[in-house]
């Protein structure tokens, strides 16, 4: 018998938002021609100088000094297919979401802790 498991749906993950479109933000996704992007990943954004200043990248791809020195963690909204460098519709302060995030148990233990911190700060909650 063939199982066939279905991406998750876009937004499946918010509880509530802000009023209005408070929570929501548009930002800059690095090109990844190879994976797209899953709706309830976590992204965070690249400080290094050069030319991937202020682009996200997926929080489980990213390097220890990345997660160091990163400023803006944010939960990706909707499946994006990102060839190129693409604006996408994030959740990052005041929401309550749920854990059922698609990366989050990727994320390496310190990894995950800098991340919800930052999250927390902004008032996203996980329930």
């Amino acid at each position: 018998m063939a199982f066939f498991k279905q991406k998750q749906k876009n937004g499946i993950f918010i509880l509530s938002l802000a009023s209005s479109d408070r929570s929501k933000s548009v930002v800059t996704a690095k090109a990844d021609a190879d994976t797209p992007y899953e709706s309830g990943t976590i992204l965070v954004d690249i400080t290094a100088a050069g030319a991937d200043k202020g682009k996200f990248i997926r929080a489980s791809e990213a390097t220890s000094e990345q997660i160091a020195a990163f400023t803006r963690a944010a939960v990706l909204r909707d499946r994006t297919f990102a060839e190129t460098d693409t604006s996408v519709l994030v959740i990052e302060r005041d929401a309550e979401l749920t854990e059922r995030l698609t990366d989050i148990d990727d994320l390496a233990a310190g990894t995950k802790t800098a991340v919800l911190a930052k999250l927390t700060a902004l008032g996203v909650v996980l329930r």
